[in-house]
């Protein structure tokens, strides 16, 4: 697992440094939906990066807006 690999590749993909994150619990992924512009990333697209067994999880990053601060 190469975490350097995972950042640079996320960060080709948003359009500035995250302000602040969230990270969500079952039952809260509801929460993307308030978010403007967002952006998925799905872990999947992401080199080497590990995939989710768990059956629901959408298996993704999310990044977007609260008000004006980028987060994810």
């Amino acid at each position: 697992m190469n975490v350097q690999s995972f950042t640079s590749h996320i960060m080709e993909k948003i359009p500035e440094t995250l302000q602040s994150g969230v990270i969500l619990g079952s039952g809260l992924g509801n929460f993307v939906d308030s978010l403007d512009n967002p952006i998925f990333i799905p872990y999947s697209g992401i080199p080497d990066f590990p995939r989710s067994t768990v059956s629901g999880y959408k298996g993704e990053w999310v990044f977007g807006y609260k008000k004006t601060l980028y987060m994810n």
